[in-house]
């Protein structure tokens, strides 16, 4: 992903409560999640680097979705009581 394409996304992140993050640290997924076969490069030119989620990235995400909604129930349940 090119800086350009980053620093939305970045800035977008960096303004999340308590969460503090850098290029860096977006490269640094970008590089886990392709090294994983979570994502794969779509082409691209010198100013964009697309990605796609891969089969098994796609039931990586299904998982942690359904994960995060247990917790949220879990957690919403807990507070009307």
């Amino acid at each position: 992903m090119a800086p350009d394409m980053a620093t939305p996304l970045w800035g977008m992140w960096n303004r999340s409560p308590g969460c503090v993050w850098d290029l860096g640290t977006l490269y640094g997924a970008i590089s886990r999640l392709e090294r994983d076969g979570l994502i794969e490069p779509l082409p691209g030119d010198e100013r964009r680097r697309p990605y796609r989620l891969t089969a098994v990235g796609q039931q990586h995400l299904e998982s942690a979705l359904a994960d995060l909604r247990t917790l949220t129930q879990t957690a919403e349940g807990r507070l009307a009581s």
